[in-house]
């Protein structure tokens, strides 16, 4: 195995099956936290409407729990951001994949040039340089609105 086998094994597949499997990741975590804030958030009114109706004191604590597990969910979604990691993820690995089958097929740039693989090894390096940065810039929003939040309970 040359060098550039080596590269394609162990940096280029691995990276695209890291970003692959936190995009599905990222993902679940999205739609089951968003699917379950809507279930639980309609479901809180008629349980109200129920217990203000009757006697049952436990539908009312119910509807509490879930009201708070709504908040709960949404602080977390809010939190970790899974719905921009899912993009950033899948944009990402969609990318590499591009560029595989751009060398693959000497397309574009690769058309003309003497080393592909370089030139390649090159590209992916770029892409998942780029990724990297984006992850710090999003994670940096992230700290930076958290902390806001808490100046603002502070007023």
């Amino acid at each position: 195995m040359n060098c550039f086998d080596d590269f394609i094994d162990k940096r280029y597949k691995n990276q695209l099956d890291w970003l692959n499997s936190k995009a599905k990741c990222y993902k679940r975590f999205y739609t089951w936290g968003h699917g379950t804030m809507i279930a639980f958030s309609s479901i809180v009114p008629v349980l109200i409407q129920i217990s203000n109706n009757s006697k049952c004191t436990w539908v009312g604590i119910v509807a509490s729990i879930l009201s708070v597990c709504v908040a709960i969910i949404g602080g977390l979604l809010s939190r970790f951001a899974p719905y921009k990691l899912w993009q950033q993820y899948r944009m990402t690995a969609e990318t590499l994949v591009a560029e595989f089958w751009s060398y693959k097929t000497r397309l574009g740039s690769y058309k003309e040039i003497g080393d592909a693989d370089e030139l390649f090894a090159e590209r992916v390096q770029t892409i998942l340089k780029a990724e990297h940065e984006d992850w710090i810039k999003l994670h940096s929003e992230l700290e930076v609105s958290l902390l806001k939040g808490k100046d603002r309970k502070n007023v």
